[in-house]
């Protein structure tokens, strides 16, 4: 019986292919909520502290929907305001199944770091004896 189930059973073959605008970012930092219909929608974002100059413009109103710059000038930033930039890198959309298959992904990642983080602590007190 157990020939009769493998021949019935299909074969699938996954292939990744990569999007033409796919690129790999590092991200720290994860923003997002609940759609109105239920998918679960993430911002996965990376800050860092923004230093230096700015361009700053001033802008007259033109009427209520269309303005113009006026002028421009280039200033350093304020040095008792921290200014943080953070650098947004995608949006997903999930459903639950999807969430739940992630976390469940997740956490078996989380504890391979995890073994991986205990042994490279090992390794170099063993190189540092």
């Amino acid at each position: 019986m157990a020939d009769s189930q493998e021949e019935s059973s299909p074969v699938i073959r996954f292939h990744y292919e990569n999007a033409p605008d796919f690129k790999t970012s590092y991200v720290e930092h994860v923003r997002g909520g609940l759609t109105p219909n239920g998918m679960l929608h993430m911002t996965f974002f990376s800050e860092h502290r923004k230093m230096g100059m700015v361009e700053e413009s001033e802008i007259e109103f033109v009427d209520e929907d269309h303005a113009r710059r006026t002028s421009a000038r280039t200033v350093d930033l304020d040095a008792t305001v921290l200014h943080i930039s953070r650098v947004q890198e995608c949006s997903v959309y999930m459903s639950r199944r999807s969430v739940e298959r992630l976390a469940g992904w997740l956490r078996s990642r989380a504890i391979e770091m995890g073994e991986h983080s205990a042994h490279s602590e090992k390794a170099a007190e063993g190189e540092a004896s």
